[in-house]
């Protein structure tokens, strides 16, 4: 009855996280929206408080222009990105049953803030059936507190048929080092160095020297405004207000490097909570109903730690090698912390851009895809329940230790 209840409990958690999650994503738009407002408010300030000050000069209109700029340059990094895959091929890799599978994948960056939400559903068909083999929905939200540095908290609904895993819910937190390889850093440390019209990254490269400028535009707008405005209050509010773009400029460079970097590497690390409900198909029949005997299991809550490394590769601009490795143990009194209840989560991803404006304008990609589950501990009968059903001939006692699987996609972003 107490872990009925505990699973109870999670299942009111879990709208309370989600409307969580909802305010923090509100609270970074906001945010990202006062940019602009920011930049009005400091013309505003110009005409109405410092007449005196000449807005046409060349050193006032470039500061202005480039902040300008800088909104339109924000406004394109933090864009709502959905992908769905409406097509999927999968091979199991344990039995000649065919499977297909439909995902999305939502993004919505506002640095420092990004919010991530995902689905996947996938179907095995097999003896003139379908059966829900995998399903996952995630809502994971992060805070760079810089370009190596991360914060982020998710929540995780997943539920696998093989593994006789009915629903299992994840909530925790956690942090990440990231660290990724800049193929144009140079341009940070010499703005002034030429770019070639006939370079790929062209354009990246222009956005690099462009930020790179911020600092000598604003000493010299400052310059000309001192030159103009003694009274220390009116500097002081000057400096308030243009404060906060320094800010913005930093951010924008995070992004830009999170994005584009070439080779990326990290490690993370995690605490969360785990619930979990188990039901096994032993493989026997009731002799009085001729239907399977399906036993559900009592739920069950765990603490677990997780390391987890990664690594993406931009092999162009159009293909990507990603892998991501989940080692979870366990966190409990009388655990072994290693080898005793601990599961292992792997995924690889190739992907192949195939068009660039297919559908609403957006990309078009085919990605292959492998992933494994593994869980030393599965879920078993207990001794009472293998007691109960001694006169029965059960084929499985416990669920699938480890479950892999291949598969094909086809992509569609907007």
């Amino acid at each position: 009855m107490k872990k009925f209840l505990v699973l109870k409990a999670q299942h009111r958690i879990l709208p309370s996280v989600l409307f969580a999650f909802l305010v923090l994503w509100s609270g970074s738009l906001s945010f990202g929206q006062d940019l602009k407002s920011r930049v009005d408010n400091l013309k505003a300030f110009i005409k109405e408080k410092l007449p005196n000050v000449d807005v046409q000069n060349q050193k006032i209109k470039a500061y202005l222009n480039f902040m300008d700029v800088l909104v339109g340059k924000k406004r394109d990094i933090n864009v709502l990105k959905a992908t769905i895959s409406p097509l999927g091929l999968i091979d199991n890799a344990r039995n000649s049953s065919m499977s297909a599978s439909f995902d999305t994948n939502i993004t919505k960056d506002l640095y420092p803030n990004a919010l991530r939400f995902k689905t996947s559903t996938k179907f095995s068909f097999s003896n003139n059936s379908v059966q829900n083999e995998i399903t996952s929905i995630l809502f994971n939200y992060d805070y760079y507190l810089s370009d190596t540095l991360e914060l982020y908290g998710f929540m995780e609904r997943f539920t696998d048929s093989f593994m006789s895993i009915k629903q299992r819910y994840e909530l925790g937190s956690g942090v990440k080092f990231e660290y990724g390889l800049d193929p144009i850093a140079s341009f940070v440390k010499n703005p002034n160095k030429s770019i070639s019209g006939e370079d790929k990254r062209v354009e990246e490269k222009v956005l690099v020297k462009f930020l790179a400028g911020y600092g000598r535009l604003r000493g010299e707008f400052l310059e000309f405004i001192w030159a103009c405005v003694e009274e220390p209050d009116l500097r002081d509010q000057i400096l308030a207000l243009i404060e906060p773009f320094e800010r913005d400029v930093k951010l924008i460079k995070i992004a830009y490097k999170k994005k584009r970097s070439v080779l990326t590497v990290g490690i993370a690390f995690s605490l969360f909570s785990e619930v979990e409900q188990a039901e096994l198909n032993t493989g026997a029949k009731d002799p009085t109903t001729s239907k399977d005997i399906i036993v559900l299991l009592d739920p069950a809550q765990m603490l677990r730690l997780t390391i987890r490394p990664s690594i993406a590769w931009k092999i162009s601009d159009s293909a990507e090698l990603s892998s991501a490795l989940y080692w979870k143990l366990p966190l409990a009194r009388g655990v072994n912390l290693f080898g005793q209840d601990d599961r292992v989560d792997f995924q690889t991803k190739f992907d192949l851009q195939v068009a660039k404006d297919f559908i609403w304008g957006g990309p078009a990609s085919l990605s292959l895809e492998y992933q494994y589950h593994f869980d030393r501990n599965p879920p078993a009968l207990s001794a009472d329940q293998r007691l109960k059903y001694r006169d029965m001939a059960l084929l499985y006692f416990h669920a699938g230790k480890s479950h892999g699987y291949y598969a094909l996609k086809f992509n569609i972003s907007f």
